[in-house]
């Protein structure tokens, strides 16, 4: 495990001061490998970083998210906080990376990080990274007996590829289905914004058969508001949920920096509402956000969406 976990800089969060708090301001560095304090008298955040785009070079995308964690650190340095936010203590718990290739290890670490930190009573925001990590996220959850969840993923993708002899960035959520087959729990998954030049037809089928949740992309360009889906009406039934977001979902201008840009994907603002319903929720146990490359970013731009769909949860969430 020691070649897979970095601990968090000192200096991974810096920004300008002036009359309010900015989060560069209220984070701590925290080291998961020594004991960690608990406090019950005030809720607590984690930023925990997944330094891998394994899972994109298997894929056959272009690499990069390796680079996404110190990136979105970066950019939510300078955010300022607001409503809810004020309500936490805040932690960088550093960094799991993908040594020498061994993704299936990198997963396993980030599941007995992500575990630590639930046990710890912190709640865990992590940052990618390619969308490899949600299986890592998730069999953390299942550690810490939170897998009887609804998953709600925004991504452009189902992320049911099949897995051969290795899993890789497009496998997660068939991953994470088999598992819960396994433990007889229900898949309760629901994905906004799917395209369908994005996967194939047997993938279509995939979902159809594990009864997903699908939304398209071209349902928030096309319908009127008032019929945009609801998402408390698909996690209704659940008392928890593991929230996703693959910064593929949404279209190239504001999210260049990804591995696989998407032309007619969201616009941020169709996302804003539904995240916001969900944070209000309290029913979110954990959330990740996935894919940031800063390679082929431009300007910052999606490093920037993605700390203001963080900032906008915990703004919104209930502690």
């Amino acid at each position: 495990m020691e070649n897979f976990y970095q601990p968090s800089l000192p200096d991974a969060w810096e920004g300008r001061r002036d009359t309010s708090l900015r989060f560069h301001q209220v984070v701590n560095t925290v080291d998961l490998r020594e004991d960690v304090p608990v406090s019950r008298d005030q809720p607590a955040i984690a930023f925990l970083g997944f330094a891998s785009d394994e899972g994109i070079r298997r894929n056959q995308g272009r690499v990069g998210a390796v680079e996404g964690p110190h990136a979105i650190r970066k950019a939510l340095s300078n955010f300022p906080l607001h409503g809810g936010a004020t309500d936490y203590r805040f932690f960088d718990a550093g960094n799991v990376v993908c040594y020498q290739r061994d993704l299936e290890q990198a997963q396993h670490v980030l599941g007995e990080m992500v575990s630590r930190l639930l046990s710890k009573n912190m709640f865990p925001i992590l940052l990618g990274g390619g969308h490899e990590m949600a299986w890592g996220h998730f069999q953390g959850l299942a550690k810490a007996k939170l897998s009887n969840c609804a998953i709600v993923n925004f991504d452009a993708h189902f992320d049911l590829r099949p897995v051969t002899d290795q899993g890789n960035s497009g496998t997660a959520m068939g991953q994470i289905a088999k598992l819960l087959q396994s433990q007889g729990l229900p898949f309760s998954y629901t994905c906004f914004g799917i395209q369908k030049m994005g996967n194939t037809p047997s993938l279509f089928e995939e979902a159809k058969r594990l009864h997903v949740n699908t939304i398209f992309a071209e349902t928030f360009h096309l319908e009127k508001r008032e019929h945009f889906p609801k998402i408390l009406d698909s996690v209704k039934e659940h008392d928890r949920v593991y929230l996703t977001i693959c910064l593929d979902v949404f279209a190239a201008p504001y999210a260049p920096g990804v591995s696989a840009p998407q032309p007619l994907g969201l616009l941020p603002w169709h996302c804003f509402p539904l995240l916001r319903d969900l944070a209000a929720s309290g029913k979110v146990v954990s959330m990740d956000i996935a894919e940031l490359s800063p390679p082929h970013d431009v300007g910052g731009r999606t490093a920037a969406l993605a700390a203001a769909l963080i900032a906008e949860f915990i703004c919104f969430t209930k502690s």
